[in-house]
């Protein structure tokens, strides 16, 4: 599976409900404007699509996880192990 990054550039409720909606049990709210997703075999086109990220929609950035580092709470790591080995 494939892990992407959504980021709105200030606190978001629609985005956040759009989130819920197409990934339910497939993402981690990480703050009001920042969201871990997985999903299988698709682009970040195609996940903006599915969360109504474009123009005239919802403004945000989403960014295929590759690779990660940093320091944040120990669920985030192991969200992140499991749905990308997925």
């Amino acid at each position: 599976m494939a892990a992407f990054a959504v980021i709105s550039i200030t606190p978001n409720p629609d985005l956040d409900k759009q989130i819920a909606g197409a990934y339910a049990g497939a993402y981690l709210a990480l703050s009001q404007s920042a969201w871990l997703i997985s999903d299988k075999n698709v682009t970040t086109k195609e996940v903006c699509d599915k969360i109504n990220v474009k123009p005239g929609g919802i403004g945000a950035v989403v960014v295929k996880i590759e690779s990660y580092f940093g320091v944040a709470s120990p669920n985030i790591w192991e969200w992140l192990k499991v749905k990308m080995a997925d």
